[in-house]
């Protein structure tokens, strides 16, 4: 999967507003924070600083908050 990183957050949230779907996410990182748009092939990104103002624009754009979480890796011996 690729994952196409936008510098400025204002172009990224153009592109974003042009695609239609519910997977639209921030995650706070310390002193920073990545948005993402996941679609089926590739990722659209956008990483910088944390703050009350990007998050709250962020939010009007239809981006939810998340926070990734290490699932379980299965195994083919699993699955019998």
């Amino acid at each position: 999967m690729k994952k196409f990183i936008i510098k400025e957050l204002n172009a990224f949230l153009e592109i974003a507003d042009q695609i239609e779907t519910p997977l639209k996410f921030f995650m706070p990182q310390g002193d920073t924070m990545e948005a993402i748009v996941h679609m089926r092939t590739f990722l659209l990104a956008w990483e910088g600083e944390q703050g009350e103002e990007r998050i709250e624009l962020l939010k009007e754009h239809g981006f939810k908050e998340a926070q990734v979480v290490e699932t379980k890796k299965f195994s083919l011996e699993d699955l019998l």
